[in-house]
């Protein structure tokens, strides 16, 4: 892989976890290393991938507690300058030959030499990226350094964004299952890294398979058989998959996501009647006062909120929303405080409500407008004629919206 493209693919998983191994396993070839890894550990919790080549290697350790609390990992963690160190810039020779990780722990899996660098995340996160060679094949030589070295800024971003996207995904589904019942320890199965393997499994048991696609005697498997999917994949696969209601703490009955489990309109998500949601987080620059720094950043900002005219005016940002079975903020009636609890009243800058309905089930029942006097006497305080939505724009009553 050249530079360049490992670059983008450094970027790309940032957001797709399921990419770290191809970026580590590039990161090893070009140093001629047996695999690379990326640890980021708080005070609590230590989270890892790894090349392939060195996965089951580096489970052991963090299986035997020996990973992270070694004199390697301490000197080399307490390195402070923001790039790449060897094994021969924290320990003489003689220092090596003693140090009980490498002779104990290291040799005996094949390895015994590396380049780490650490990342220290105003969250609190220590993110490390070490390189594992053979200890046969010598130390990492500096040119391998000076390249690791150029790639550190993009690997440091990358890892910093995907540590909080990983924690905010990790709290939320730990959330949402002890909401339901079953911490998430109790689950059994079988584990699936991505949505896909999850739709895959799903569909091979809905065509009278097994979840891997092999044979089944078990003629229950349909009614059997659950996974957890976000709304845009399960929604566009509702031919394999069936929405289950779920009741909430206080709550007399059970609330499918849409008004029906045929529907797609996502009512008791936005009314706050169905608890299992969260919102998509939006990472960019910004100025002192919160103002987004990046103009093309702030144009999509403010078409999802309706203020672009000029974007509005090409694209019809609901109706991708609406087709791809997610709910807008501006399409929201409610807001929380963090996952699964804590409701409030929501009004949007601008709400797109009436006309969310419109795109995701073909109807709506606001009053159409095309001027404010048009919504006297509309219901539920829908004052207001948004006429901004659609190409061309759908009037409808809305309630009024808040101030940017």
């Amino acid at each position: 892989m050249d530079q360049t493209a490992l670059i983008d693919t450094i970027y790309e998983a940032s957001c797709a976890p399921e990419h770290w191994p191809r970026v580590l396993d590039a990161l090893a070839t070009a140093c001629d290393a047996a695999g690379a890894l990326l640890v980021v550990a708080t005070r609590d919790d230590l989270r890892w991938v790894s090349s392939p080549a060195i996965a089951k290697t580096v489970a052991s350790l963090v299986a035997n507690g020996q990973l992270g609390r070694d004199g390697r990992s301490a000197r080399l963690v307490a390195r402070r300058e923001p790039k790449f160190h060897t094994d021969l810039d924290v320990f003489t020779p003689e220092e090596l030959e003693r140090e009980p990780f490498y002779a104990k722990v290291l040799r005996p899996h094949g390895l015994g030499w590396c380049a780490s660098t650490t990342i220290r995340s105003p969250c609190g996160e220590t993110i490390v990226f070490s390189i594992e060679k053979a200890h046969h094949k010598g130390a990492i030589d500096r040119h391998a350094v000076a390249l690791l070295d150029r790639l550190r800024p993009h690997l440091a971003r990358a890892a910093l964004l995907s540590a909080r996207v990983g924690l905010e995904r990790v709290h939320a589904n730990v959330a949402a299952l002890d909401t339901i019942g079953l911490p998430a320890a109790q689950w059994q199965g079988v584990p699936n890294k991505t949505s896909g393997t999850v739709l895959a499994a799903i569909t091979n048991v809905a065509n009278g398979k097994a979840v891997d696609g092999g044979p089944t005697s078990d003629p229950a498997a349909v009614s059997k058989t659950m996974g957890i999917l976000a709304s845009d994949v399960a929604d566009s696969n509702r031919q394999y998959l069936k929405p289950l209601a779920f009741q909430d703490m206080d709550q007399p009955c059970g609330w499918y996501p849409d008004t029906t489990p045929a529907s797609f309109d996502k009512t008791n998500v936005r009314d706050g009647h169905y608890p299992i949601w969260g919102p998509s987080h939006l990472v960019a620059y910004a100025d002192s006062n919160g103002n987004e720094i990046n103009s093309a950043v702030k144009t999509l900002v403010d078409a999802m909120n309706g203020q672009n005219m000029q974007v509005l005016s090409t694209l019809d940002v609901i109706e991708f929303y609406a087709k791809s079975h997610i709910v807008p903020t501006c399409a929201m009636h409610v807001e929380r405080t963090d996952d699964g609890h804590g409701y409030q009243p929501y009004a949007p800058v601008t709400s797109c409500s009436c006309y969310y309905d419109l795109q995701a089930t073909g109807q709506s029942s606001c009053m159409s407008c095309s001027k404010d006097s048009d919504c006297a006497g509309a219901p539920g305080g829908a004052t207001t004629c948004v006429n901004v939505f659609g190409i061309p724009p759908v009037g409808y009553c809305e309630p009024p919206g808040t101030n940017p």
